[in-house]
């Protein structure tokens, strides 16, 4: 019995990884393929942005519902759903004979891309542990370094960028069988035991010390810190997914429409970016333990700059490819440390 246990959870394991490289796909293939999508659809370069709104409008009604969702739905449900949504919003892009059609499918595809996102982050803060978790999400930069080699072939050759994305719809209806074969991990598997090897943290005593009593210009002044801190986060939250979403769209076009680079070499490239995000994610889980996480933040935000000037010089023409791999190693600690 306690192997058939053993054997539930890595599969359970399993297909929340594969969920996770299967989200990342997209993110990582939809810059090289847009100069051959907006072609197709007679779109300017800049009309990426209606695309990348198109998306994120769905995954944002997904989830900031994702909580009302699960309570209605659980796990199992909620993340078949989320399977089935993403799998017809792949075949609604492959298929569009319009640019509308295109967006609106990008909506639906952001809409279970936020389900699978939210309720599978939820399942894993709650049961997995947290080298389990890092894991998940160094399997979302897996998928976005194998978008960009997956699809570079295929618009570098005769062959539409349609396929990619048939390809990719694939990948995301095994994932939604992967949710039905195994839907029994899901749900009342959170009741049916606990991880004897994880230990529940520790009551942790308030860093600011004592709470003032109610009303006192003490509590007053935190409340007011407590917002500066809340819009200050925001605002770098709103920057750096900015800068990680351009530099992960665009280099394929910079490089190739902008400085001519042919598109077999660019879209390597640009997988560099992802690797190195995901390689970075994966070295500074050990490296912050050693280091403060203010100090970390400040070094790479200017390692990061370093980066960008590279990327911007671009002369000789791999110092572009040397500056977005830095870029991508130097962002990669930003949203957990955050």
């Amino acid at each position: 019995m306690r192997a058939m246990g053993l054997l539930s959870v890595s599969m359970l394991h399993i297909v929340a990884y594969f969920s996770f490289i299967v989200l990342g796909i997209p993110d990582g293939m939809l810059g090289v393929a847009w100069p051959s999508m907006s072609t197709e659809f007679s779109q300017p370069l800049g009309a990426l942005g209606i695309l990348l709104l198109g998306f994120t409008a769905g995954y944002l009604a997904t989830t900031t519902a994702v909580g009302l969702v699960l309570e209605r739905l659980g796990y199992r449900r909620h993340l078949t759903v989320a399977g089935i949504l993403m799998t017809s919003g792949a075949a609604g892009i492959a298929f569009a004979f319009g640019w509308i059609l295109v967006v609106a499918a990008a909506a639906v595809l952001g809409a279970g891309a936020g389900m699978l996102d939210g309720g599978l982050n939820t399942y894993a803060a709650q049961h997995f542990r947290p080298r389990d978790l890092n894991w998940l999400h160094a399997a979302y930069g897996i998928g976005a370094t194998v978008g960009p080699l997956l699809m570079t072939p295929i618009v570098a050759s005769s062959l539409s960028w349609r396929v990619g994305y048939i390809v990719f719809g694939l990948c995301a209806a095994a994932m939604m069988v992967s949710f039905a074969v195994y839907r029994g991990f899901w749900g009342t598997e959170d009741e049916r035991q606990e991880d004897p090897g994880r230990e529940e943290p520790a009551d942790v005593a308030d860093p600011a010390g004592p709470t003032e009593p109610s009303g006192s210009t003490g509590t007053a002044g935190a409340a007011s810190g407590s917002i500066s801190v809340i819009l200050g986060s925001l605002l770098v939250f709103f920057l750096y997914t900015g800068l990680e979403v351009v530099a992960g769209q665009w280099s394929f076009t910079l490089f190739t429409v902008g400085r001519g680079i042919e598109a077999s070499r660019a879209g390597p490239w640009v997988s560099t970016y992802w690797a190195a995000l995901t390689a970075g994610r994966v070295a500074f889980g050990w490296i912050s333990e050693r280091f403060a996480s203010d100090t970390l933040l400040r070094s790479n935000s200017a390692l990061a700059g370093f980066g960008i000037l590279l990327l911007w010089v671009g002369q000789p023409a791999f110092l572009g490819a040397v500056g977005l791999a830095i870029l991508g190693f130097s962002l990669a600690p930003m949203f957990p440390l955050l």
